[in-house]
This record gives structure tokens, sequence and C-alpha cells, in this order.
């Protein structure tokens, strides 16, 4: 796997004698971002001549894009009337055909119209439908169904859905990771390895309480005498240092002190990943590893990973939707209703189920 570093100069990166040059504006989040890589790597798979294509991403997310499974250019999205300026110079230089706007921000469809860009398709709103040439809509239900938020990103790439599935991982992980992982965790891991998730950026209304991440925990240690990774940003430090405790003194928090390449080669190494409806159980989903995904009041069928080796458990209620309050009170009290032992028998299961016919 070959990706192209950012260009540290105004000058395009010529990469190959290709067709079109697409630039697709990512989404800002980890977990929207995942959910959008199926698209882009059905644009580049399924247009000949092979487009050459440019991402342009938040700072945050420049390692993950660097681990996507197709070679790309990769551009830092700066923030601030002169970060805006430079990102326009670098949009201009780059001599770009189409975007492809993945984000609904007036910010994100105003960039490449001021860089130029001939064709400029997203979806409209946000007053920003003059900056379009293209602007698309997309059903709320495709064959009966709820619109999967990936499904969303199809529209934009116009891909056709049935090429966002595949088996093979979206994210390839280098050496040096791998090795950086392996030297780090290494010795502190044995036999079957369990990685939670406890956070998830919209707050307590997306989160497993802590008590049953933690009997999930001690579950996991005397059924298997394996280990437990507790994972999340900076931010969740505290969250995930008190899961971490509750559970034994051989669970590691690894809470803010991996970089995410180093993050997903241990992921790699885990038999099972558990977490809430957020980016740690979409990055597991990226890289073919079995999941376990907690949902209360959002609905999986629109944000839940997708992936050969996936569990989804689900609270059950008429009143699934994507967007909730942070605080939202019936949504704490549906999560804490699903019992650890159901959670760790899916873990089972799908362990199980990847080592026979993985």
């Amino acid at each position: 796997m070959t990706v192209l570093r950012e260009s540290a100069t105004n000058e395009p990166v010529n990469t190959r004698d290709s067709g079109d040059r697409i630039l697709v504006y990512a989404p800002n989040w980890l977990g929207d971002t995942l959910m959008a890589m199926p698209s882009v790597r059905a644009l580049c798979d399924n247009r000949h001549p092979a487009p050459d294509v440019t991402v342009l991403c938040h700072p945050a997310l420049l390692p993950l894009w660097r681990l996507f499974c197709r070679p790309l250019r990769v551009l830092r999205l700066e923030r601030g009337l002169g970060g805006t300026r430079r990102t326009v110079q670098r949009l201009r230089a780059a001599a770009l055909s189409q975007a492809l706007i993945m984000p609904n921000s007036f910010r994100s469809a105003l960039l490449p119209f001021a860089a130029g860009i001939p064709m400029r398709r997203g979806f409209a709103g946000h007053q920003r439908r003059m900056l379009l040439t293209e602007a698309v809509s997309y059903p709320a239900v495709y064959e009966g169904i709820p619109l999967h938020q990936c499904c969303e990103y199809a529209v934009v790439a116009n891909v056709p859905f049935a090429a966002l599935e595949t088996r093979e991982p979206l994210l390839s992980i280098p050496p040096d990771a791998r090795l950086a992982a392996s030297e780090r965790w290494g010795r502190r891991l044995s036999g079957d390895v369990l990685m939670l998730f406890p956070g998830a950026a919209r707050g307590p209304s997306k989160r497993w309480p802590i008590s049953s991440f933690s009997e999930l925990g001690r579950r996991w240690l005397h059924a298997t005498n394996g280990s437990v990774l507790v994972a999340g940003t900076t931010a969740e430090d505290e969250l995930c240092e008190t899961i971490t405790r509750a559970i034994d003194a051989r669970t590691v928090n690894l809470a803010g002190k991996t970089p995410l390449p180093e993050l997903a080669a241990l992921m790699s190494m885990c038999s099972v990943v558990v977490g809430n409806d957020s980016g740690g159980t979409h990055l597991a989903a990226a890289l073919a590893i079995p999941v376990v995904s907690i949902f209360g009041q959002t609905n999986p069928a629109v944000t839940g990973p997708r992936a050969k080796y996936v569990r989804i458990i689900a609270a059950p209620t008429p009143a699934a939707n994507r967007r909730i309050e942070r605080e939202a009170p019936t949504a704490q009290a549906l999560l804490a209703a699903i019992p650890a032992d159901t959670v760790f028998e899916a873990a089972l299961e799908v362990m199980n189920e990847f080592r026979q016919r993985g």
C-alpha cells in the first residue's frame, strides 16, 4: 500500500497520468470518516482510467487517511483566515477537476468554490446551494430500510451502493506501527485480548455505563484468562482509568497514550473489540476485526459499523434516531438496561465465528 505524503509546497504531487483529479472533502469526525472511506475506495476502484484522488481532512485525521488502503494524496484542512487562504491556494495548485464535498457545512462548500474547482458536488442546505454546481439529495430509505450514513457519502461520490460491500479491510497498518505496538505493549498482553472503547464524543447518551464495561472486563478475564485494554482519547482518560481500576490490575489504560497508527496495530492484535456507537467500533470494523457495538436510542441501521464480523447489541426502542441530546435520560436508561452478560456472550460468539470462518 502506497500513500503519498502531504505536499510541503503549493505544487501538486504528480502521481500518475490518469483521468480526473478529484478532491474528496472528508468528514471531520473519526466515525464519519470511517463511514465515508468505502465510498472513496469505490471511487478509486470503479473509474477508468483511475482518478488521481486528493483528500482534504481535519488535521487530527491525517494519520487515519495515511493508513487508507488505496494510494492518494492527503492535504491538511487549516483553520482561521490565514489557514483558509493557504488551503485554497493548495487546492488551486492541485489543478483539481471536481470536488466531492461530504460534510454539510457552508465552509466545506466555500473552499472548493474559492479554489475554482470546476465541478462541485454535495448536499444542498446551510445556504450553500449557490456554491455547488451539482446539488444532490438522498432518500430516507433504500429498498424499504433506513439509509445507512455510508450510503449518503456514496451518493456524493456517485458510486453504487453495491460497491461499498467488500471483505477487504479499509486500512493497512504499516510495519513500523506494528513493531511499535508490539514493543510497547506486547509483553503486557496474553491470551485472548479484549479492547474496550467506553467513550463517545456525543456524551452520556451514547455511553454504556461504567459499571457495565467494568463487569464485562471482569467476566472476560475470569472466562478466558486473557487481557483487557481500555482505549480512548486523552479527554477520556479519567473515564478509562476508572474502568481499568475496576476490572483488574492486569488491565491496561491506553487513553491518549498511543498515536492512531499504533492503536490500530494494537487493535489488530486483539481478539474482539467492544464499544459504544462511536468511532472506536468503526475503526475495528475498518480493520476487519471482530466487534460488538452497543446502541441505546441511536439507530444502528443508520450509523452502525458495517463489516463481516460485527454484532450489534441494541436496546429495543421505537424511537431510535440518528442524533440525540448529550444528556438524554431515556437514552441513558436504555443503555443501562443492556446486561453485561448479553454483551459478553456476543463477544465470544463473534470471536469464535471469526476464528472458524475468517
